[in-house]
Order: C-alpha cells, then structure tokens, then sequence
C-alpha cells in the first residue's frame, strides 16, 4: 500500500465519522445519558420538600412526571419509589411494598439497561446505586438479610463508581457511607462472609460531607445520622440532629419519633410525653395512619405512663395496645413492628402461653 492511498483511506474514514457525528449527534462522543437542567433539579427539589412535609400525593404526581418526560430513565422510578419507602418507614406499614417493588425494580432495570452503553455517566451510577440501596433497606425490614446484603453489596459498587468519576457528586457519600457504617456493624452477624474492617466513623464522615454539601439527599441523611449516632450511644448528638430537621419540618413523623425515642433512652420522661402526644393528635388526622403506627406511639405513651408511676393511665394504655396488637398481628410487618409486638408482652406482663402436656 502506497503512501497516497493509506492517506486517502484516512480521509474516508475521517468523512464518514463526521457524517455520522452529523448524522446522530453525540452518537460517537456520547458518554453520558442522565442530565438535570433547571427545570428538571426544580421538579426533583419540589417534590423531595413535598414528602417532608407530608404531601404525599402531590409529591408522586410530580415524579410521575419525571417518567412520562423519560420513560427509560430510572430517576422518576427512583424518586417515586423512594416516596412509598417514606411511607412504610413513616406509618411502619408494609402494604405499600407492592407498589414500591415495581418502582424500584423499574428503576434497577432501567438503569442497568443504560449502565450497558454509558460507562462514564456518574448521575446513572448515583442512581442505580441509589436503587438497589433502597431495596436493600425494604429486604431487611422483611427479615432477608442475605437479599439486603447483596442489594447493599451492588448499590455501593455504584455509589463508589460515580464518585470515582465525579468526587463532587457529594450526595453520592450518603448511601456510601450508610453501606460502610452499617456494614461494619453488622459483619458480625454475617459470620459466614469474609472479615470486614471497621469503617464506622469513615461512613459517618461521609454522611456528614453529604449533609454539609450535597443537594437531594441532605435531610434523609440527617436523620439516618441520627439514627446512627443513637445506635453509637451519642444520644445528645442524635438529638440536636433532630432538632435541626424540625427547625425545617416540625411535622415530620419520623423525625418526631425518632427525638421521642432518644428522649426515652434519656429518661426524660416529660419532654419525650409531649412528643408522644404531638404524634398522636396528628394521627387523628392523618390519612395515612395505620394501627401498627398507633400501636408504636401507644407503646411509648404506656412506658411512659408506667415510669411516671400513672398506674390507672397505664392499665388503660395497656388495654389499648392489646387489641391494637391483635389487629397487627394479622398484617404482614416488619422487624420493628415485630419487635413491639414482644415489648407490649413485657411491657403489659402478658404471661407467656405454657407449654402444651404431653397427649
């Protein structure tokens, strides 16, 4: 081959990308497949404010709309599966599950569908990670610790994928840091997986890089922290978290639960009571409410009812939380809701049934 024909053969190869990039712009160069405009960050922002405050309905309307927009995108699915997650963590009730799981599901497929074509796309990355991190939090309020951990195993590769390609993306450290704290809490119970090091305070550092500089995900983080810093024993720490959070959402259920529960663990009976009676004069009103929702501000009402020493008020709380007991024995619960199940035993000296003689 000459010299001349080698260049001219460049030249029609060089032609026919330049047709081609003409032809289907971005085709060729294209390495990315999610973008957020203005209109778009204004939407998701909206709606995320919504479900702090309650507005439920309004905020799945506007994410819904995220996927008539995109239909192949996974972000409307994430945002409106993240909605009924909100939902079964607020009311503790699993009969959203079915509608959650095609959501999130959706949003798993669709986002692996694209992670086939675009490999540098850090937003696609944030959410499927983001995705399977969800579903991994709903397999283990069923029980499926093995399901969560492979979940929370893939949701992180993710998650550390997008944060590779883009460092800034700090909403990113959010689920990333959840996966390191809680990974190294639980190893032990995994015994069968090799030996993980103890990440707790990296995670908590980059929950906190999340709630200091991310833009989606801060006020879920703050009340996780909080969560985790009551599980680390640092009540006061995980109370002036909630507190911040109310300062911005003084209705919000999880986080009023959340400060009434580290209030009991203070014994500051008084303060956790008044926390307690907020939650329950909402639930009056509330269209959402369930039993198992009732059953767990009823619980904390009684033990407070019996730590105070009102005896009277706490026969009658005990009376209450038995037959709201037996109405939630009947639905399918999660871990939490089944734990209070055996604390109302104890909790009302409900003698254990004795065994069975022998025929």
């Amino acid at each position: 081959m000459n010299k001349m024909t080698f260049i001219n053969k460049l030249k029609i190869i060089f032609v026919f990308c330049l047709c081609l990039w003409l032809l289907f712009p971005g085709s060729l160069l294209a390495k990315k497949r999610i973008t957020i405009d203005s209109r778009l960050n204004m939407t998701i922002l909206s709606g995320i404010d919504k479900v702090n405050r309650g507005e439920y309905e309004e905020a799945m309307k506007l994410f819904k709309q995220v996927i008539e927009q995109d239909k192949e995108s996974p972000l409307g699915y994430f945002y409106t599966a993240a909605v009924y997650e909100v939902l079964m963590q607020n009311y503790r009730n699993r009969s959203f599950n079915k509608k959650f799981n095609f959501y999130i599901n959706g949003a798993i497929e669709k986002g692996e569908q694209l992670a086939k074509k675009y490999q540098n796309d850090e937003l696609l990355y944030f959410y499927l990670g983001g995705a399977y991190g969800y579903r991994a939090i709903d397999r283990g309020e069923a029980g499926n610790w093995f399901g969560a951990f492979v979940d929370a195993v893939k949701g992180a590769e993710y998650l550390e994928k997008a944060i590779e390609i883009n460092p800034t993306l700090y909403d990113a450290y959010y689920g990333f840091g959840v996966y390191k704290y809680w990974r190294s809490v639980k190893s032990k119970v995994l015994w069968f997986l090799p030996f993980f090091t103890d990440e707790r305070q990296a995670g908590i550092n980059d929950i906190r890089l999340a709630i200091s500089r991310g833009q989606y995900a801060q006020n879920e983080a703050i009340v996780v922290l909080a969560g985790i810093y009551r599980n680390e024993k640092d009540y006061h720490a995980a109370l002036e978290l909630t507190e911040t959070l109310l300062a911005k959402y003084p209705d919000s259920i999880h986080t009023l639960r959340l400060k009434g529960i580290i209030l009991v663990d203070l014994e500051r009976w008084t303060e956790a009571a008044q926390i307690f009676d907020k939650l329950q004069g909402q639930l009056k009103n509330d269209t959402w409410r369930s039993p198992e929702t009732e059953m767990e501000i009823e619980y904390y009402i009684t033990l407070i009812h019996l730590k105070q020493k009102r005896i009277i008020e706490y026969k009658k709380g005990c009376k209450r939380l038995l037959e709201l007991k037996e109405k939630v024995r009947r639905q399918p619960h999660n871990d939490t809701i089944a734990q209070m199940i055996k604390d109302i035993d104890v909790l009302c000296r409900v003698p254990e049934p004795e065994p069975e003689g022998d025929a």
